[in-house]
């Protein structure tokens, strides 16, 4: 079971009410353990009203976040869809086999 910071869902929630779908950004947590601490909003995705494509930048940031802190390590992506859409998409299953293939410890 994944864990998730009160702090993070209270962030969640705060874009969430603030921003049209799709919108998202990188979820970052405690290294070999299941709890999220931190998420990263995406301010440069590339995102329609029903795609979100995450862009170099958050990749970069990640990254950078994750040498800077030993304890600190990449969680997965969190992007929200449209009320209507209540399943992943073709390009989310083949973004999370790409996570995954890059992410062993996901």
């Amino acid at each position: 079971m994944l864990k998730v910071l009160d702090t993070v869902l209270d962030q969640l929630a705060r874009i969430a009410a603030e921003r049209e779908p799709e919108w998202g950004g990188a979820l970052l947590g405690m290294a070999d353990r299941p709890i999220v601490t931190e998420f990263m909003f995406d301010g440069d995705a590339d995102v329609t009203s029903t795609s979100y494509i995450p862009s170099a930048e958050i990749a970069a940031a990640v990254r950078d976040r994750e040498l800077a802190s030993a304890i600190i390590e990449y969680k997965g992506v969190l992007h929200r869809h449209p009320d209507w859409l209540d399943k992943p998409s073709s390009g989310d299953e083949r973004s999370l086999g790409l996570a995954l293939e890059g992410n062993p410890q996901l």
